[in-house]
Parts: C-alpha cells; structure tokens; sequence
C-alpha cells in the first residue's frame, strides 16, 4: 500500500512535522493489522521468530525487532530471597553484561535489567517502591563492588550472601594461578615430567577429593604407567609445597561448605569459617592469603 500523510509547515519557526499515519506506527512500514498478527502469533509458548518470519516472508530480525519495540513483559514484585547475577549478552550491545533478577525460592525471573552499572541499578531499583523493597529478607549475590553500597540503600531489612559457587570458583582460580606460577619454574624444559604434567592434568587439583578415582588404573603417556587419578594428584603436589598447601587449604573450604542444614543448625558456623580462613593465611602462599582477605572481606 501506499499512503499519503499531510506534512505541516508552521508559519512562524517555519518547523515541518507529519500528520499522524493512520495505517501505521510512525515510520514503520509495517501497518498497525500486520504488527498486531505478528505479536498474536508470537504468544504460544512453540513459537519461534524463524517460523513467524517464513509466515509473514519477512526477516527473522524484523520479527524481533517487532518484539523488542512494542513487548514490555511486566516485573514480577520482589521475592523474600532475591538473586542479582550478571551474564554475557552481545558483543555488539551496547551493555554487554546485563544484570538478572530472580526469586530463589521459585526459580522464577523477576526481572532482567539493561546493565548491572551503578547508575543503571540505581536508577532501576529506586522506582521500586520502598515498602516493595522492604520485605526482600535476603539478597544473593557474587563478590561485585557495585552492589554492596546499592543493596544497604536499597534494601534496608535485607541480609547480604555471597553465593558459595563464586567462592569456591575463586579459590579454584586462585588455586589455578599458584599452579601457573610454579609450572614456569620448569619452562625452561617443557617436555619435563613436572612441566608437562602440570599443564595438562591440572584439571585434577581443581576437582574436590571426594571425586577424585582412587581404584581405577588408566594409562597416562605422561606418567608411561598405568597409575588412578589420585596417584597423578600426589605427583602433582609432590613438586612444590606452596602448591600442596594451596591444594589442602582448598580443601579445606569445600569441607566447610559441603554441609546439610541440620549440620549448620547442630555447629558453629562461624568458627569453623574462621578456622577456614586461617588455614589459607597460614599457607604464606601469595594466592592463597588472598583468598583470605576476600573472605575476610565479605
């Protein structure tokens, strides 16, 4: 279709604006009808924008563009225990890491913010009505600066938790770095057992001690014997005692955390974090008294 609109001229500034299209929504060329049957037809729970596209022979892109201009999903009000993560979107978006909002009790999403920015989570949770805000009773969250000050602000009757899988990623990566560090010190003969088995079986220092196979034999090229996975692991901390040291303050912590609740309602929680922290200290390894100040921290 073609369609004419009335353009306007006014007298005094000599500004030109439109008239109102009746057909369509500013300068889409799709009409009202069509852009209606297309958010109709994206309702049932199967539908995909390829299959809507191929209806309408239009481009899967145009489908969401559709979407995304005219569909404002409403929030869900604010849980008893909240969740805040972030997770990578597009590297093309403007924001590249958005923040999600869910309900931990129900799994549900609550809401799913632009970018988990100070200015934008700010903004974003101050037009939420105070007494909304008041009932979050507990807000879990990774180890970020950007929402420890946000969360007292806003969200004055809640209790801060860290979730235990950053924690325990960031002992495995830390744990990772003392790996790395001692692995260069045999660089200099890279086809060496030490260096060798350092790089490719490192994925068993990060595995926790109950998992790790103590009664199958496998082959290993690097070891030239059939050995089980925690003979490699004893090799590997053979090598170095900073790295033994880092290793058992891990596993430390994974004992720690690995508790049923009526074991955390029956012990004293908090001594055995501090006992926790003080094994890392006492390590004197770098990584590892970093891991404490961390859990010192939060």
């Amino acid at each position: 279709m073609i369609t004419y609109v009335k353009r306007y001229k006014c007298i005094d500034c000599n500004a030109s604006f439109s008239d109102v299209n009746p057909i369509a929504y500013g300068d889409w060329s799709f009409t009202r009808t069509a852009i209606f049957s297309i958010l109709n037809r994206l309702k049932p729970y199967n539908a995909t924008y390829a299959s809507i596209a191929r209806m309408f022979g239009v481009s899967s892109t145009r489908i969401m563009e559709i979407f995304d201009t005219f569909v404002r999903i409403k929030r869900h009000s604010l849980p008893r225990v909240l969740l805040i993560d972030e997770f990578y979107f597009s590297r093309n978006s403007k924001y590249k890491y958005p923040a999600i909002l869910m309900n931990f009790e129900n799994n549900l999403i609550i809401d799913i913010v632009e970018s988990r920015t100070h200015d934008i989570m700010s903004d974003y949770l101050f037009k939420i009505d105070l007494e909304e805000r008041k009932k979050v009773e507990y807000i879990c969250t990774d180890m970020s600066f950007i929402f420890k000050p946000l969360l007292k602000t806003y969200f004055p009757n809640s209790t801060l938790l860290v979730d235990h899988f950053h924690v325990t990623r960031l002992i495995n990566d830390q744990l990772n770095h003392t790996r790395k560090r001692i692995m260069r010190k045999y660089a200099k003969n890279k086809k060496s057992r030490e260096y060798r088995l350092l790089k490719h079986r490192y994925k068993i220092l990060l595995k926790s001690k109950n998992n790790i196979d103590n009664e199958t034999f496998k082959y290993d090229k690097i070891m030239e014997c059939h050995v089980t996975e925690n003979m490699i692991l004893e090799t590997l901390l053979s090598f170095d005692g900073e790295l033994r040291q880092a290793y058992n303050a891990k596993e430390e912590y994974l004992i720690f955390d690995q508790v049923s609740k009526e074991e955390v309602n029956n012990s004293n929680k908090r001594k055995e974090l501090n006992a926790v922290i003080k094994k890392f200290k006492h390590t004197h390894v770098e990584e590892s008294i970093s891991v404490a100040v961390t859990l010192e921290h939060w």
